[in-house]
């Protein structure tokens, strides 16, 4: 069970999103990404896998890659270019992977299953920042002189909130589907009660963009799921509002003082 390619895959993801960052090196992406591609087509080669053509990735993406190769030859940092240009190296290897290995309704819920503990863990490593008194007010990440009253913003393994809000953002809606997805109803109600560890973590970022982006995320799931449902929706967000802690209006507040 263990050994299976996709177990292994999906463990790799959930240790890369919970190391933190202090003691995380891309190389190790890197290199996990050709060991995986070397065992994906060793696979193909002993007739248990067939093979995927890299256009399952569709143009768009040829031409995100082939700019990212071009760009060495405008860059006035070679050495920093290149570093970079490894761990989209990485990336794409994942990104294929994926398209080929998780491509059927079982080994995709799979995938999602290993994102949602990751989201899960990455969540209570930040709220537990929180907890314990690890986050102070940062000048880096805040301006206190508009922003009087919001509390220290958590970061979990990320060392940034920002880059915690992104990944909650891209995940959240991924994991939501996942707890959706269950086959029983007692499933997906304790799936998705476990979401509500990034949504907290999510506003202890005091990403403004990050909340911006995930009310969006969420219309467009409501919109997908139930369409009649968005008044519903509508009403309960400006319902929320005044529940809101203080420190969170202020920071809404700000949207429009500087960049998010």
């Amino acid at each position: 069970v263990f050994l299976r390619y996709e177990v292994l895959f999906g463990v790799f993801l959930c240790v890369m999103f919970a190391t933190p960052h202090e003691i995380w090196n891309n190389l190790f992406a890197v290199a996990a990404a050709i060991l995986f591609l070397c065992g994906y087509l060793l696979l193909c080669g002993m007739g248990l896998r067939q093979i995927a053509s890299p256009r399952i990735l569709g143009v768009g993406f040829a031409f995100f890659a082939l700019a990212c190769v071009l760009s060495m030859g405008f860059t006035t940092a070679p050495g920093d270019s290149f570093r970079i240009l490894l761990i989209y190296f990485a990336g794409f290897i994942f990104c294929y992977l994926i398209a080929a290995t998780f491509n059927t309704p079982a080994s995709l819920r799979r995938l999602l299953g290993f994102l949602y503990a990751a989201l899960l863990i990455v969540s209570a490593i930040g709220i537990g920042q929180r907890i314990f008194h690890l986050v102070w007010v940062s000048t880096s990440f805040t301006d206190v002189r508009i922003n009087q009253g919001v509390p220290g913003r958590i970061y979990a393994t990320l060392d940034n909130p920002n880059n915690l809000s992104g990944f909650i953002q891209l995940f959240l809606p991924l994991s939501a589907a996942y707890a959706g997805s269950a086959k029983k109803r007692w499933q997906q109600c304790l799936l998705a009660s476990g979401l509500l560890l990034p949504v907290v973590a999510l506003v202890m970022t005091y990403s403004r963009s990050g909340w911006l982006a995930m009310m969006l995320a969420a219309v467009v799931f409501v919109f997908y799921c139930n369409k009649s449902l968005l008044p519903l929706f509508g009403l309960l967000a400006l319902m929320a509002l005044p529940l809101m802690p203080q420190s969170v209006l202020t920071r809404l507040a700000t949207i429009g003082n500087n960049a998010f």
